[in-house]
């Protein structure tokens, strides 16, 4: 909840994807996630939550008949190479507001 920082007008969405967020991590287990802190994966597992819920990202594997491809994200791929990435933050940012 800290982290997603959303409005008083989202608090209930921010809750369900923070719930969402905590059983991700507590359900997996990513390579090289040892080397990040709490507050790191805590990040990692909401941006998964929302780019999968609330962005079209799914949508274009899909489109694309790539669902059998690995998404970068699941590789650890740099933000910036997630297809997702600005829409997460896009997201983020308006339901700070």
């Amino acid at each position: 909840m800290a982290y997603l920082n959303f409005s008083a007008t989202h608090q209930n969405l921010a809750g369900r994807i923070a719930d969402e967020a905590v059983a991700r991590i507590e359900g997996t287990s990513l390579a090289g996630s040892a080397r990040l802190t709490f507050e790191q994966k805590v990040a990692l597992a909401a941006h998964a939550c929302i780019r999968h819920r609330h962005t079209t990202y799914d949508d274009i594997f899909i489109e694309k008949n790539l669902e059998h491809i690995v998404p970068p994200h699941e590789k650890m791929a740099p933000p910036h190479s997630d297809p997702g990435h600005n829409e997460v933050f896009e997201f983020i940012k308006k339901h700070r507001e």
